[in-house]
């Protein structure tokens, strides 16, 4: 079977140019955390309502703040909240897939970037 290179290209570049949102949001996670310690992250809590709602966390409308905290604690720490983020794992099932997906796609990248390369050097 006979792939024609132009196909594989333009397909190249579309994957390429959606798969470089993920692997921004996948290297500067992983900065952030490989200096998670250094940076002080685990000692950052964050407890804003739309965080604690992603962790289904949310607080009953009537409660007071002292209970609040006794309820939820001091939050999320940002070290958390960024490991989270980097496995995808925030957002759930879909966040999970999308990882896997984003993962596949870094796959074809290289090798369909091995295959040009290797057909122009041919020609």
């Amino acid at each position: 079977m006979k792939i024609k290179r132009g196909f594989l290209l333009r397909w190249h570049w579309r994957i390429g140019l959606i798969s470089a949102i993920f692997l921004l949001i996948i290297a500067l996670t992983g900065l952030a955390l490989n200096h998670a310690r250094l940076l002080g992250l685990h000692h950052i809590y964050i407890d804003t309502d739309w965080v604690m709602a992603l962790y289904n966390m949310e607080l009953p409308p009537d409660m007071s703040p002292e209970m609040a905290e006794d309820y939820r604690g001091k939050g999320i720490t940002l070290e958390k909240l960024i490991l989270d983020i980097h496995s995808g794992v925030i957002i759930g099932l879909p966040g999970k897939i999308l990882s896997d997906l984003a993962a596949l796609a870094i796959l074809f990248l290289s090798a369909t970037g091995i295959y040009n390369l290797w057909k122009r050097k041919k020609s």
